[in-house]
Formats: C-alpha cells, structure tokens, sequence
C-alpha cells in the first residue's frame, strides 16, 4: 500500500502522527516579470486553460474566461505600481485541497523580516448589485439571486486553511496575509454594503481594495513583499505536508465535548468503541478496513460520526509510548446540507475554528492515491452516486474512490434512504469494493438500534415501512399504543394552519414536500413554485441553510434539503407521485419533476418505485414529535387515515 507523505512531527517534545503530501494543484506559476510578459502578450489565458485542461478541473468557459482576462490586466496594472522585483512570484487559480475552492491571486517574496511571505488576493469583478445578508460572513448578490461569501471571508477563510493545514505554515515558515481586490467596485457604494460594520471582523482580517485603491492596494502589497524571493514562498506552499494544526486539534475537540446533542447514548457508546479503537489500530498496523455501520432514521449515524471526528482529529496518549497521536480525518457527505449545517453550528462557537475544512463533499476524492488519508468518515452513505460532480472531471464511482483513498472508511448507512436513480450507496456495494482494495471489513456489532427520533419509536418506523409498502410488519396492533403524533390534514390550508399552530406553540416545525413541482423559482429572485389551495405561492428551497435558517422557514423543503436533518414537526405535502388504487399504493414516476433524481426511470421503473416510497419515508421521518401529512391523492388520504386508526397513540 502507498502511504503517501505521511511524515512523523515532533512538538513541544511529544510525537504527533500527521500526513500527507500537500495536493500541488496550482494552475499557474512564474515570476513577477513573466506574469508580465504572459499578460502583454495575450498569452496568459492559454496558459491558463490548458492548466486547467490537464488537471481535468471544470469551469465556466465564458465567465472565467472573462474573469481572468479583466482581472489578470487589473493585477498588471496594481503590481507594476508597486516596484516589487521583477523576481518576486506569482500564482493564479491555487486549488485549496478537498475543496472545489480555488485562491484566485497570489504574490510571493520576503518580507522586511526576510520571512517568507504570500498575499493572496480574492478578485471580483461586480460593479453593483450587492446588499446586506442576515447569515453570517455572507452579502447577497442580486446577479445570482442568493447570498454568497463576503471577499473578506472568502480570502481570510484560505489563509485559515494554509494556517490550520500545511506545515510550512503551520511552522511559521511562511506567513499568509489575505485581501480582496474588486476592481469595479466603487468605494462610495461599498459604506452600506461590504464596508458595513457587521462585517468588520472579516474586513479587518482581510482588507477590501476597491476601483479607486490602486495605490492603497500597491501599497499594500509592498510592505509585505520587500525582497524577491524567486518562487522560494510558493515552492514551500507546494511542497508543505497536509497536517492538522495543535490549535485546531484542541478547538474541535472542545467545541464538540461543550455540545450535548453530540454524546452518544445507549448502544451507540459501544458502536463509538468499537470504531474509534479499530480507526486507531488501523493507523497503528497500517491496515487498510472498511466499517459499515447501519442504522434507521434517527439513530445517530450523525452523532456518532462527529463525535468520532473529534476525537480522531483531538488525538490521545498512546499507552506503550506516551507520545500524542493525531489521526487526520474527514467528515464526508453527498449532499451538501449535513455537513454545512454541522460545520456552521461547530463555527457558531468560535469564528477562529477552522473545522468547516474537515467537512467535504463526496466528491473530493476522485484523483486521491491510495491509503492517501487515514481515516474517513462518511455519513449519509446511501447517497453517495456513481458520478461526481459536474465540476469535478474523471469521477466514475464515489464509493470506490473514498475506499481508494483512506487507509480506515466508516460508512454510515440506512438503504432505505436511497432516494435517487443514481444513488448506489447499498451494503453490497461497498463491500465488492472493499474486497477489490483488499480490505477487512467490519460489520459485525455495527448496527444502530435505538431511535432518537420520532418520539423515541421504532414502532412508528415499522408502521412506516408497513404502511408504505416498503415491507411488511406483522401484528402490528399487538406491539401497544403509536407513540407519535401522526395525522393528516385534508387541506393545504389546514396542514399551513396546523404547523404555523405548532410554531406558535414554540415547536420549531417545516413544511417538505415530494418533487412533484417545477423550480421555476430558481432563476428569478421572486419566483415561486407552489400554488396549492391554502399555501400561496411558496417557493421550493434547495439552499442548504434551508433547515436551520428561520428567515426561510416559510418556504418549502424537499428531500435534498431535509435528508439528515430533523425538525420537531414535520409537514409533508405527498405529491401526485404517489396514489392508492385498487388496495395498494402505486407510484408515478412520470409526476415527479425531479430530473436527477428520477431521471430514466422507464428503464428500472421497480426502482423508480422503491425511489419515490423511500422519498416519503425520508420525509415522514424528519419530525421528532409528530409529522402531518397532506396528500393531493384523496384515496392515499383515506388510506393513510385507517393505517392510523388501526394502532391510535
């Protein structure tokens, strides 16, 4: 097996274990001089492309090329101001590692001290269209008709990564001091949007230059480039190890041990036993091992894989040597809304903590090496798709790519929860994987059991399942009362009533639905996508702040926003996609809108069905008190209403 990188570090006297090879994926590279010639001679954007080409990376051919033209001639014309020598270094388009984040400017050289220095510079071209935004570190930009990062946060949020994981920095070898650069930005538009107060943490840790501040922005620049440094700084960059730095080991640890929701409870301390020993002998005996970890709705496959992160991440004691062990690790989903959440609310605590970096997508690993990451944590396993993303070049099976890549995969999994054609998150799958990698598989005392959600019932869950036909559950009368609180609303407006009820009475309560309306909404910034009788022309939400965001409680949610999550109540608008006929409930691939997920069902229509079941398990399931369901079929409403008749709570 291939170890890649991995390097053994001492500090404050104690042996930290700390990996890898930092990913040298920078696009383009050359000295101050050269960067000159490239852009007077047009050369620059070729040079560009072609980078971008052979690392396989997607992009927006028409805007980026845009972008790079403008702001590559802006930059010429700020640094030739600013006498740096002609040998000082410059990149464009740094890939930050594990992200589909890119630094979009950087100059190198020494500073006055002669330490290494780089400032990065994040570049936008707007001119206009830019307001104030309730969430935190973000503005909201008119032109793509949602809020985005603010520059300040953007370019402060980089230099935290290379402060928090690359060794040369960590070490302080190389000192990084980021800014932003909007180009045609008017400083006298900015006092009551990007310069507004509530974004003075973020602008004082990475200042903004506007159209009128070639001089200021020069000058910036030279203070903290006096000598040239002939690609020394970015060499360092590129070869500097992946690590994890003390100060973020001890902040996630702490964050989360402060949290209660993040303790595990019942049989989940023995499930946490087990794979936090076997991660810790996997990284011991360099053993490679797979562990499959099942569990229902509610069960704390979350939990338990945070609560894992931080204790990997924190490190311990070794008991044979007495040297401190840090265990690099990833906390990896499909879909974005879990993993941003999770980060957001471990953020909330301390704005220094780095750990939105530990949090990735599943796609990340696509043109990883093998063993290149000790240990990775994937929860939500069932989503996990044959395809990455479309920014993402060369994906063919996300499964056998996080298997490729870690020396130690947990995946956390809940086959009922499939809810995509393309979804091959399945027992069966990642085993033949693991097999091929010739990994142990662990799966034995692996299962989740008690249920922490939906009132504690797994009775509930097994109604469910009985009732939507997934599979059948005997006797279901004889196992006492229904302890949750399940009930149909015959009307649109009476399911808006009852929930906006549950709100008043202080119960944190949304609406989902199945996805079988078109998103028209999402691209006018006032568009709407449902008009039912009863609840007026609310929007459909695919925003991953969706679920904890009470600015956006009014709109409706659906599978790819509410899967992971969990709401008190839970309000569920059954489309036509599902009806009862004949004594049975029967599906309707063709009324689902929803392209990607159910997209070529004609060919598998059996699993075009089982698809559009598990969506309304997924959704009747994101309530911890009760659910109330609204159904546009009348006959499922009846049908619904005498499931629930025969064992009342």
């Amino acid at each position: 097996m291939s170890d890649r990188g991995w390097i053994n570090r001492l500090h404050d006297g104690k042996l930290y274990i700390v990996s890898y090879e930092f990913s040298r994926v920078i696009i383009y590279k050359n000295t101050l001089s050269g960067f000159f010639d490239d852009v007077s001679s047009r050369r620059i954007l070729d040079k560009i492309e072609s980078a971008m080409d052979v690392r396989h990376i997607g992009y927006d051919k028409i805007s980026e090329e845009r972008a790079w033209k403008d702001s590559t001639r802006c930059m010429k014309e700020v640094l030739e101001t600013s006498n740096i020598p002609p040998n000082a270094g410059v990149f464009i388009e740094f890939n930050v590692p594990f992200t589909a984040s890119r630094i979009d400017f950087g100059i190198t050289g020494f500073d006055i001290d002669n330490r290494n220095s780089a400032v990065i510079v994040e570049l936008k071209g707007w001119s206009e269209g830019v307001s104030l935004s309730e969430n935190e570190g973000m503005v909201h930009a008119e032109f793509y008709h949602k809020d985005v990062l603010h520059p300040s946060y953007q370019a402060w949020s980089y230099a935290n990564y290379l402060r928090y994981f690359n060794s040369e920095v960590v070490d302080g070898q190389v000192q990084v001091i980021p800014c932003a650069y909007l180009y045609n930005y008017h400083r006298s538009d900015a006092s009551k949007t990007l310069d507004d107060p509530q974004y003075s943490y973020y602008t004082e840790k990475a200042q903004v230059f506007y159209y009128e501040d070639i001089k200021s922005f020069s000058d910036f620049i030279k203070r903290n480039i006096v000598k040239p440094d002939n690609l020394e700084t970015l060499e360092k960059i590129e070869n500097g190890k992946l690590t994890v730095s003390s100060s973020l080991q001890k902040s996630l640890k702490r964050v989360l041990h402060e949290k209660d929701f993040f303790a595990p409870m019942d049989n989940q301390v023995a499930v946490y036993h087990k794979l936090l020993n076997g991660i810790r002998n996997c990284h011991r005996t360099r053993t490679k091992r797979v562990y499959i970890v099942r569990g229902g709705p509610g069960t704390g496959k979350s939990v338990l894989a945070l609560k894992l992160l931080a204790e990997l991440i924190g490190g311990y004691e070794d008991k044979f040597t007495g040297n401190h062990i840090m265990i690099p690790t990833l906390y990896v989903t499909k879909t974005s809304a879990p993993r941003e959440i999770y980060s957001k609310e471990l953020k909330t605590l301390s704005k220094e903590v780095g750990v939105e970096y530990l949090f990735k997508g599943a796609s990340s690993f696509v043109d990883a090496e093998r063993n290149e990451y000790p240990a990775i944590l994937v929860d939500e396993a069932h989503r996990l798709t044959t395809r990455s993303s479309q920014y993402v070049k060369g994906g063919k099976n996300q499964v056998m790519e996080i298997i490729n890549a870690a020396l130690a995969s947990v995946f956390f999994i809940d086959e009922d929860q499939n809810v995509s054609m393309q979804d091959i998150g399945t027992i069966d799958e990642i085993e033949h994987w693991a097999n091929e990698f010739g990994a142990e598989i662990v799966t034995n005392g692996l299962v989740l059991q008690t249920q922490f959600r939906c009132s504690g019932s797994g009775l509930y869950i097994a109604w469910l399942d009985d009732m939507l036909g997934i599979r059948k559950s005997e006797n279901l009368n004889l196992l006492g009362k229904l302890p949750y609180d399940i009930s149909v609303a015959d009307s649109p407006k009476e399911l808006m009533e009852r929930i906006e009820k549950k709100r008043a009475e202080g119960y944190d309560s949304r609406i989902l639905a199945g996805y079988c309306w078109d998103w028209r909404s999402h691209n006018t910034k006032d568009g709407k996508d449902f008009d039912l009788d009863g609840i007026e022309a609310q929007r459909w939400n695919t925003d991953y702040t969706w679920a904890n965001n009470n600015n956006l409680r009014d709109e409706i949610g659906c599978v790819h926003t509410g899967q992971g999550m969990e709401f008190q109540y839970a309000g569920v608008i059954i489309g036509g996609d599902m009806v009862y006929r004949n004594g049975h409930i029967e599906t309707c691939p063709e009324e689902n809108h929803d392209k990607g997920a159910l997209g070529g069902w004609r060919k598998d229509p059996a699993r075009a069905d089982r698809i559009i079941r598990n969506i309304y398990r997924t959704l009747m399931t994101r309530g911890m008190d009760g659910c109330i369901v609204y159904c546009v079929d009348a006959p499922l409403s009846e049908h619904i209403k005498r499931k629930i008749s025969d064992i009342r709570y």
